[in-house]
């Protein structure tokens, strides 16, 4: 017997799994602001992000994360803030979709150097306005979501 298939069909994209730190902390006047990085080519504003790590839970790895391409060590949350997709662009010049599992981490401590200190640049931003001065789409709508603004809170 035959199947109908009404519609379209779309092929199932396999997506690669990243992870990322969104490193935040409360300013004296009471606002969020979550820690950008730059892209290390394009220099456009992300979260520190990367691939998991053999031995540490995504959590631990996206501290680890944290640390080298931002310079900050805190306490990341055990629940994920949200996740975001976005097509990287590998070495060979393919393109591989991921989506990117975000983890809060309240910033405890800025260093003065980093691992990457010489390759990023890093700006803390008010959380209203960080959706504005990221390239990615789909990162500016999960920082702008009010979603995350409650999750921050909490």
């Amino acid at each position: 017997m035959n199947k109908v298939v009404f519609g379209p069909q779309r092929p199932k994209i396999e997506y690669a799994r990243q992870l990322a730190a969104l490193p935040w902390r409360v300013s004296e006047a009471g606002v969020i602001e979550v820690l950008m990085v730059t892209s290390r080519i394009s220099q456009h504003w992300l979260l520190p992000k990367g691939w998991p790590m053999s031995g540490k839970t995504l959590q631990q790895a996206a501290a680890q994360e944290a640390y080298e391409e931002a310079g900050v060590t805190g306490k990341v949350r055990r629940k994920p803030a949200g996740r975001y997709t976005y097509d990287k662009l590998m070495k060979d010049g393919s393109m591989v979709p991921c989506t990117v599992v975000c983890f809060g981490m309240k910033v405890g401590k800025e260093l003065p150097e980093w691992p990457e200190a010489s390759q990023r640049l890093r700006q803390w931003f008010p959380l209203s306005d960080a959706a504005g001065t990221v390239f990615e789409p789909d990162l500016a709508r999960f920082l702008g979501s009010e979603e995350l603004q409650q999750k921050l809170r909490a």
